[in-house]
Formats: C-alpha cells, sequence, structure tokens
C-alpha cells in the first residue's frame, strides 16, 4: 500500500499465470471479454488488433457472447502503414 506520508511502496503480488507470455495476452483478452458483461452491463463487438493477433481468434472461436453477437476485428492502420512504407 502506498502512503502519502511514506515514501515507500509495499507490493504483495502473486504469480496467477504459469505458461508462455503470448499464452498470457489471450488468456487476459479472453478474461476481459468473458467478464465485460456480467461486470460492467457491456459487449465488445470490436477487436483492434494486429493481422496475426491469437487473442483475436479465441475470442472469435469462444463467442464470449453468444452467436447472435459476433465480434469483428479492426485493423490497426499504423501497423498496415509500416508495413507498407518499408516495402517502398
Amino acid at each position: 500500500m502506498f502512503c502519502h506520508t511514506s515514501p515507500t511502496l509495499e507490493l504483495s503480488c502473486k504469480q496467477n499465470y504459469e505458461r508462455t507470455s503470448d499464452g498470457m495476452q489471450v488468456a487476459g483478452v479472453l478474461n476481459i471479454f468473458n467478464c465485460s458483461l456480467h461486470t460492467q452491463g457491456i459487449c465488445y463487438t470490436k477487436f483492434l488488433g494486429d493481422v496475426d493477433s491469437k487473442a483475436y481468434q479465441r475470442v472469435v472461436a469462444e463467442k464470449p457472447y453468444g452467436p447472435q453477437t459476433p465480434v469483428t476485428k479492426l485493423e490497426y492502420l499504423g501497423h498496415v502503414q509500416n508495413n507498407e512504407w518499408e516495402q517502398d
């Protein structure tokens, strides 16, 4: 806990994931999508990610809001522009 009167910061962290960092990203995104309706009352219907996003593939496969509410992908244009710049 950080206290304004104390210059020290006490952390109490626990390891909660034991696989690869790529898998951790996917698990985190799935957790956000799966919990959003219950905790915040919202459905995320757009996913912004890289072209090869494994997290997006898993979200589509899991259908967190059921088949009636698909999640569509938005491409990160900066990534596309960077690739075109490098090809010129």
